[in-house]
């Protein structure tokens, strides 16, 4: 299952990172996986709201109940960490 949902994301990748700049918004794919997968369940977090480690502890332990890949995690968790 998780290798299914990782290939779903890297093929849609292109084609939604196209629409985005499309709108003029330059998202990074850290980005635009945060903004996709933590919005399917609530509103988006303030990157800002958590600390460094935070991030890493939040990330996986929903990533897991997502079955996001280590990989789409470890992105998400970079692009949170450089906003922060």
């Amino acid at each position: 299952m998780n290798r299914v949902v990782a290939i779903i994301i890297i093929s849609l990748a292109p084609i939604i990172g196209c629409g985005w700049q499309m709108a003029g918004i330059d998202m990074t794919s850290g980005e635009r996986l945060f903004r996709s997968n933590c919005r399917s369940c609530h509103t988006l977090p303030n990157p800002k709201s958590q600390t460094d480690s935070d991030w890493v502890a939040l990330v996986k332990r929903y990533g897991g109940r997502l079955d996001l890949v280590t990989e789409v995690q470890a992105e998400i968790i970079a692009y949170l960490q450089s906003v922060n």
